[in-house]
């Protein structure tokens, strides 16, 4: 079988010559004073089926994960551990604390990530696994603390189907299987209190790494003679590396020295006797928010109420959703620009458009420094955002653009998850009925990317259940039709276009159903179901 890497898999007991990678890849520069751990963990994971990065947010687990599969998977290596590389980012994903146990939703991760078509034979996880038997990829779970439970039963679940299977998780928490190793992901190293030589200085990895990032954030900075100044803020920071970027990032406004005083000043501020955190993520929250009150007071709104998107977002969803209460939608780029270069939000960049993210421990800070009467007028804006991208999914149902827009809701489907969750926690009539209507309108979405359909079948029950002396009648009525509509196969497989691909590591031959696709004598008003147009009309 082929994939993209140009190498061929030939099922159990294959090699390949040149690996493969999917997902996330690692950051070269985003390593260092790791290359010890990173050797320790190649060896472990290739002797281990379950290894998981614990530690605080901030740590590093992410890019100690991904360097880890880097190393694995290296063409020099006499015999590669892996001969594949798969990382699903479980970050994404709803949290247990909301949705409950749902191991679906880590397997549909799983199954989106190396992007196989679900046949409508057997359970979801069954497909993945016949996907991931025989082929000795390296998986990564990244971010799976809030799912830590739903995790835990796949990755047993996977780890027996598939002997050949290595997984690496990262969390804040281990999962609790017998047969998983933990390995703690530790702050990187300090300079030994009161030691003043540069040379020993350096030795510490904490210190190498605020360097290396300084000269990146300002070319022309030497701290040769500030290497003191340097281990006083490491030790500030706890050695934590993302507290050590975010500040590092700071000098391309200050100097050291300031950079002390304030981070000084606002750890002391944060971290008194009333927080009962642990001490590293003392330091982790005094960094942000240090950082926060850098940022002017229109750019820190902004970033409170950007918090309210789980995944990346592009420009025209922020102007839209964020544009209220003082902030003019004109203003948003610019700020949004502002943000990106204090280091409170990414870039990714794709072939077509510019799109943003914050890091997980930002937005959970963001969130917690907004007000919630501003936080629920900005997640009501989203609902409604979400509804109105559907209604041009429905008005371009049956034409090219459908494809492309259905793609792209798909694609970033986690924002119809927490607009939903939102509005159903409120409890509320008008944000339960605003929710009933977006599931309403998302059943064409629904229905053509069949590995969401037992999730929208969870949100549909509770909509219908919990909430139906609420909801109207109509909607009420349109919801208890459609819900167990959805757990038949067969009304999936019907509105198929034939268009899907698979990432060419995993293609499987298909067979299209019986009637997946509707005659092309028929006119293109009559190709939508019957049920969809009742959807319409109501």
């Amino acid at each position: 079988m082929s994939n993209d890497a140009g190498t061929t898999d030939s099922g159990e007991g294959s090699t390949a010559s040149v690996p493969w990678w999917i997902g996330r890849h690692p950051d070269p520069q985003a390593i260092v004073g790791r290359t010890a751990a990173v050797a320790q963990l190649v060896a472990l994971v290739a002797g281990q089926r379950v290894v998981t990065l614990v530690g605080p947010g901030g740590a590093g687990k992410t890019a100690l994960a991904l360097a880890t599969a880097r190393a694995m998977v290296q063409p020099t290596l006499p015999e590669p551990v892996t001969v594949g590389v798969i990382v699903v980012e479980c970050g994404r994903l709803p949290s247990e604390r909301v949705a409950g146990d749902r191991a679906d939703l880590i397997v549909e991760a799983v199954r989106a990530t190396i992007n196989v078509r679900p046949t409508g034979e057997g359970s979801v996880l069954e497909l993945v696994i016949r996907q991931l038997r025989g082929r000795r990829p390296l998986l990564i779970l990244d971010n799976a603390e809030h799912v830590r439970v739903s995790c835990m039963q796949v990755v047993d679940d996977l780890a027996r189907a598939c002997p050949s299977l290595r997984i690496l998780v990262t969390s804040r928490r281990q999962l609790g299987l017998p047969s998983e190793t933990v390995w703690e992901v530790e702050p990187l190293a300090l300079p030994p209190t009161g030691e003043t030589s540069p040379e020993a200085l350096l030795d510490s990895p904490a210190v190498q790494l605020f360097v290396d990032l300084a000269r990146r954030a300002r070319r022309t900075l030497d701290l040769s003679a500030q290497l003191e100044t340097v281990a006083l803020i490491c030790r500030q920071l706890e050695g934590l590396p993302l507290a050590i970027e975010l500040a590092a990032t700071r000098l391309r406004a200050m100097s050291l020295q300031d950079l002390a005083d304030r981070l000084s000043i606002g750890a002391a501020e944060v971290g008194g006797s009333q927080d009962h955190r642990l001490p590293h993520q003392q330091a982790l929250q005094a960094t942000f928010e240090w950082s926060a009150q850098l940022l002017s007071p229109a750019e820190r709104c902004l970033l409170g109420r950007l918090s309210i998107f789980p995944t990346a977002f592009d420009l025209a969803a922020a102007e839209e959703i964020c544009s209220h209460s003082g902030l003019e939608r004109a203003e948003i780029a610019l700020l949004i620009a502002n943000l990106v270069d204090q280091s409170m939000i990414q870039i990714i960049d794709d072939d077509q458009r510019t799109r943003y993210r914050l890091l997980n421990p930002i937005r959970e800070f963001a969130e917690n420094s907004c007000r919630e009467t501003e936080l629920s007028v900005t997640r009501r804006r989203h609902l409604r955002c979400c509804q109105k991208r559907l209604d041009r999914i429905l008005l371009a149902d049956a034409t090219d653009e459908s494809d492309l827009l259905i793609a792209d809701f798909i694609a970033n489907i986690e924002n119809l998850y927490v607009a939903v969750e939102w509005a159903l926690e409120s409890g509320g009539a008008g944000a339960v009925t605003d929710a009933a209507e977006l599931l309403a309108r998302s059943r064409l979405v629904f229905d053509r990317d069949f590995g969401n359909l037992h999730t929208v079948v969870d949100y549909t029950h509770t909509g219908t259940l919990a909430y139906s002396d609420v909801l109207p009648a109509a909607t009420h009525g349109r919801l208890r039709h459609w819900a167990p509509v959805l757990t038949t196969p067969a009304a999936s497989h019907c509105r198929r276009n034939g268009t899907w691909k698979s990432h060419s590591a995993f293609s499987t031959p298909m067979t299209k159903p019986t009637g997946a696709r509707w005659p092309t004598s028929t006119p293109a008003s009559r190709r939508v179901p019957p049920r969809l147009l009742t959807l319409r009309r109501s």
